[in-house]
């Protein structure tokens, strides 16, 4: 089965109905089928949380959030070791630590990292990447 880890950027362009989010729409769409299997790094839901709230209020950006948390979203903590590797990860491809936690959970669990961002390519070397629409790559 097909396993895939969303990034901050995926899953804010979902809600924002920004350039592709019908990428990530489907993805769920199929999760939702039980054909693909979807991970969220708890560092990028927690930016996700935070974003929601500041352009939103905290008691209008709570159903949404409610919303999302509806979905089959399989929320991932790194233990140590993974930490450790996404601190690799950030110092190795210049990339953000919030970055380097999704990309590293994305090794861990054998899945391609979901992203809108630019990614460099010596971090997709190491870790298998999709571009949503409107993201391009280094």
């Amino acid at each position: 089965m097909k396993r895939v880890v969303l990034d901050e950027s995926a899953l804010l362009a979902f809600l924002w109905d920004y350039p592709g989010a019908s990428d990530v729409e489907e993805l769920l769409n199929r999760a939702l089928l039980g054909q693909v299997i979807v991970f969220v790094p708890m560092s990028a839901w927690s930016s996700v949380c935070s974003a929601v709230w500041r352009a939103k209020g905290k008691a209008s950006g709570e159903p949404l959030l409610r919303q999302l948390c509806q979905l089959p979203l399989s929320f991932i903590e790194l233990d140590h070791s993974g930490a450790q590797r996404a601190a690799e990860l950030a110092e190795e491809s210049d990339v953000s630590v919030l970055m380097s936690f999704a990309a590293a959970i994305a090794c861990q669990r054998k899945a391609t990292l979901i992203t809108a961002e630019r990614i460099p390519q010596s971090l997709s070397r190491q870790v298998r990447v999709q571009n949503i629409e409107g993201a391009g790559k280094d």
